[in-house]
């Protein structure tokens, strides 16, 4: 199994060189060479994710490895359908830091215990929200090159990214496509572990993880009836979800480092797997 994470590690991290070489210099080997990496560490990781599922059960593969391997299929699954080339520059630094997370924190939380009373439910509410997480962290991305578009064609500037990048209009319909399903999928994970927590546990209300959440669902709703509503236009938008980017990030920090809460004091083998 080692083996194979050294396989995903490199060819992630090679791809995410190539992306960002890509994307300066615009050479197309670049992004060649970028896609071959990052797609042999998507084969090496779906391997390592399967071995250990066989090896120990799938509920004790780790959520940073079942996150990143979603990402990286949303990432082919976008490329391939919107062929918006800058895309891997931005998306892939959140997969290397996801894929690196238990490395340099020491995290080794999995999904097999948690508050919730059914293992199924435990299992359809982290899926939902990593799922959720992926098509957040898409929607920044997505968010960064519209605004990157849009001051491109502010300045009359263009033609540097109008052949890596679909129209402004397009974009538009992309991101909110991707901000809008990825907050149905966090609201359908949260309203699960709702619906099915244990309230008998002790001290659930304090966990971190539920804490980081709500937070982070609290300021996605906000924003998603604020589009929905009409009261805030796409730009604004886009540079609200940059800014609600930086607060999941230090959120996850401060989790992955075991710095908020209770949850802190608990041992890492027996640390919630529910988001």
């Amino acid at each position: 199994m080692q083996i194979l994470f050294g396989i995903t590690f490199l060819g992630i991290i090679t791809g995410l060189f190539g992306f960002v070489f890509h994307a300066f210099g615009k050479e197309k080997k670049f992004f060649v060479v970028a896609t071959i990496a990052t797609l042999i560490g998507f084969i090496s990781l779906t391997a390592l994710i399967i071995a250990q599922a066989v090896s120990n059960g799938i509920n004790k593969v780790q959520p940073y490895t079942i996150l990143a391997w979603f990402m990286l299929l949303t990432y082919f699954i976008s490329e391939n359908k919107y062929r918006m080339r800058i895309l891997g520059a931005l998306f892939m630094p959140i997969v290397t830091v996801t894929i690196s997370t238990p490395i340099f924190t020491g995290t080794k939380s999995d999904i097999s215990t948690s508050t919730l009373k059914s293992e199924f439910f435990t299992t359809l509410h982290v899926v939902l929200i990593l799922v959720s997480l992926t098509l957040f962290f898409l929607a920044f991305s997505e968010a960064v090159i519209y605004l990157l578009k849009a001051r491109a064609l502010k300045s009359h500037d263009s033609s540097a990214l109008d052949d890596r990048l679909p129209a402004l209009e397009k974009l538009e319909k992309i991101f909110l496509g991707t901000f809008n399903f990825g907050w149905i999928t966090m609201t359908s994970g949260l309203l699960i572990a709702m619906l099915s927590i244990d309230y008998s546990a002790k001290n659930w209300g304090f966990d971190a993880k539920i804490i980081w959440g709500l937070t982070i669902w609290g300021f996605y709703t906000i924003l998603f009836f604020l589009h929905m509503m009409k009261k805030i236009d796409p730009r604004n938008l886009t540079r609200s979800v940059t800014f609600l980017f930086v607060v999941v990030i230090t959120f996850w920090i401060a989790l992955s480092t075991n710095k908020i809460g209770p949850a802190s004091k608990v041992p890492a083998q027996t640390e919630q797997g529910a988001l």
